[in-house]
């Protein structure tokens, strides 16, 4: 549970850091909220970078809200 709650916290703070945003909520869309397909490259660097799970660009536009990533961050770590 531990890995989940800071991968979450780390997850959200990326997004905000990226988007320009102040907060994300479960239901937020990357993409709706400002997000490009730089941007989520450069999301996937810092997920890497940040937590240390590699996921592909695929997966952020099959992911696209902060949930499913948040979901497919903790998958990645099993």
């Amino acid at each position: 549970m531990a890995h989940a709650d800071g991968d979450r916290e780390a997850l959200q703070e990326i997004w905000c850091d990226l988007l320009g945003i102040e907060e994300v909520h479960a239901g937020d869309d990357f993409f709706v909220a400002g997000g490009a397909s730089l941007t989520a490259l450069t999301l996937v660097s810092r997920i890497w970078d940040r937590i240390g799970v590699q996921i592909d660009l695929e997966d952020v536009y099959e992911n696209a809200t902060f949930d499913a990533l948040c979901r497919r961050v903790a998958a990645g770590r099993s």
